[in-house]
C-alpha cells in the first residue's frame, strides 16, 4: 500500500492548487527557494535546471516528493552537487512521534490482518461478514476522494497534527471532500469479498511516514 499515499499526496498535498507560482525564471531561484501554492518538486527542478532526484537527495525528500507551502528548498549548486555524487548526504530532520490520542476501532468486530512495510510502519487489512460501516479514527477534514484499481474508492483526512488517515477498498462513500468528520462517523462501508464477507484497508500516516498502528495503544470502540 505503499504506492497508495504516493498516488495521492502529490496532489494533496502540493498540486491541488491550480494558481500559478510567482517566480519561474532561474534567477529567481537563488539558493534558497519557498515553495508557493501551486508548485510542485518537479516544476521547481526544472525552473532552477536541476533534476528532480538531486533537488530531492539535498533536501532530504523521498518519494513522492511531498513539498508544504512555505518550505524552503536548498537549490544545488555545482560544488554541492559534486560532493552529493561523491556520497555526501545532506542531514535529514527526525520525524516527529505522532501524538498518541485515543482512536476508535474503523471497523466495530472485525478481523484484522496487519500490513507492515519495510520501515516498520504497519496498515490493516480489515474483515467482516457484513459490509459493516467504516469509521473515521478521529476527528478530522476529508481532503480526498478517490478510486484506485484493487482499492477500489479511497478517502484521505486530515486528522490533524500531522496524521492523515487513508480508508481504502470501499463499497460506497458517504462523505464529501472538504466535511468534517467526528471521531467514530461512518465514512463509507466495506467492499464485499466473495459471498459471505467483506473487506476494507486502513492505514495512518505522519506526512510519508506509515505508521505502525499494531503499537497504538489508545483504541476505543465508541
Amino acid at each position: 500500500m505503499r504506492w497508495l499515499l504516493a498516488l495521492i499526496f502529490p496532489f494533496l498535498l502540493a498540486g491541488c492548487s491550480s494558481t500559478p507560482s510567482s517566480y519561474g525564471s532561474h534567477s529567481e531561484c537563488g539558493s534558497v527557494v519557498v515553495v508557493r501554492s501551486g508548485d510542485t518538486l518537479g516544476e521547481i527542478a526544472q525552473r532552477c535546471h536541476v533534476s528532480l532526484r538531486t533537488l530531492a537527495r539535498f533536501n532530504g525528500i523521498d518519494p513522492p516528493y511531498m513539498i508544504r507551502i512555505g518550505q524552503r528548498l536548498r537549490i544545488p549548486d555545482a560544488r554541492a552537487i559534486a560532493a552529493q555524487q561523491q556520497g555526501i548526504a545532506p542531514q535529514r530532520s527526525v520525524p516527529k512521534r505522532a501524538s498518541q490520542r485515543p482512536l476508535v476501532w474503523p471497523l466495530a468486530g472485525a478481523t484484522v490482518e496487519w500490513k507492515p512495510d519495510p520501515k516498520g510502519g504497519a496498515g490493516m487489512l480489515l474483515r467482516s461478514r457484513k459490509p459493516l460501516p467504516v469509521r473515521a479514527m478521529t476527528t478530522g477534514k476529508v481532503v480526498t476522494l478517490t478510486r484506485l484499481p484493487t482499492y477500489g474508492p479511497v478517502v484521505v483526512i486530515d486528522h490533524g497534527r500531522g496524521l492523515y488517515g487513508v480508508y481504502a477498498r470501499l463499497q460506497q462513500i458517504e462523505v464529501t471532500p472538504g466535511q468534517s468528520v467526528a471521531a467514530g462517523q461512518a465514512i463509507g462501508r466495506c467492499a464485499p469479498e466473495g459471498r459471505d464477507a467483506s473487506v476494507c484497508y486502513v492505514e495512518l500516516r505522519e506526512a510519508r511516514r506509515l505508521l505502525d498502528l499494531r503499537r497504538w495503544k489508545n483504541w476505543t470502540e465508541r
